[in-house]
């Protein structure tokens, strides 16, 4: 959280496929770690521990770089859209991955997912090194200087669409987005469940964000009142999910969960703001 006020001063300040480079290769040597220390037996908690920090420490620069690279791609015109459909790439892995990942947990151990996973950043090291590098909306990057991540703060300070969109963010990441520790506690302790089902449950999460990001890219100008209307309709899948009426009521809440949640936060009052957009995306 600390360091990634810098994150975005980073990737301004470098060569944007370059640096995915080495934070993509970091996240697959990482992985690779954590799975041949899990192959061994010799795991222990505290290096899981020293993991999650490595990876934090990379994701800060990568998140931010990631994002500007979208528009490094595909140009000013086009970043909504494409910011959306990016969203829904990304959510259509997490539908699919957890289903696989459960099963292959089940059938080989757990290994075997951390091997799969470091290939698969070095697949995107693959795609980005092979890159047309001429056909890219590169812009020059910034200059070096002190007091960028002030002037930045300063910035949202003094707009008014940018303040409430980063508050209103800032809500709903807290109170809505902490799946990452949600979803496992839900299948585990009221659901009862195993590897199998937990693949399940984070696949129907990513079903929702998938729909809700392809509605987004569909959609010319999202308005304000949608907006509200998503932060409200995630305040009772809230109550829904705690509710114990079974496996097949809370997949459909888990669905619901990611669905309006994904509208609160890619929907800007400012539309045609590509700066906004790529805000929103990147929290």
């Amino acid at each position: 959280m600390f360091f990634g006020l810098y994150g975005g001063v980073i990737a301004d300040r470098f060569d944007r496929r370059r640096l995915l480079i080495v934070t993509q290769s970091a996240l697959a040597l990482l992985a690779a770690a954590i799975g041949l220390l899990v192959a061994t037996h010799l795991i222990q908690l505290r290096m899981i521990w020293v993991a999650a920090l490595l990876l934090g420490m990379t994701m800060f620069i990568d998140k931010p770089a990631l994002l500007a690279f979208v528009k490094d791609l595909v140009g000013e015109a086009d970043l909504p859209n494409a910011v959306a459909l990016n969203n829904a790439v990304i959510s259509s892995g997490r539908m699919i991955g957890p289903v696989i990942s459960g099963l292959l947990i089940a059938s080989f151990g757990m290994a075997p997912i951390f091997f799969v996973n470091a290939i698969s950043f070095g697949l995107v090291v693959l795609v980005l090194m092979i890159l047309d590098v001429a056909r890219l909306h590169v812009t020059k990057p910034a200059e070096r200087k002190p007091g960028q991540v002030r002037e930045g703060l300063s910035y949202i300070r003094q707009d008014r669409v940018l303040t409430l969109t980063v508050i209103a963010m800032s809500v709903v990441f807290v109170a809505a987005y902490n799946f990452q520790v949600l979803v496992p506690l839900l299948a585990s302790r009221m659901l009862g469940g195993s590897s199998e089902l937990y693949g399940v449950v984070m696949s129907s999460l990513g079903l929702g964000a998938a729909t809700g990001s392809l509605l987004i890219a569909s959609r010319v100008k999202p308005g304000v009142m949608m907006v509200a209307v998503c932060c409200g309709l995630l305040s009772i899948v809230h109550i829904w999910l705690a509710l114990p009426f079974g496996v097949y009521f809370a997949l459909a809440g888990m669905f619901c969960w990611v669905f309006p949640a994904v509208f609160s936060t890619l929907q800007s009052p400012a539309p045609h703001n590509s700066e906004l957009v790529v805000m929103c995306a990147d929290a």
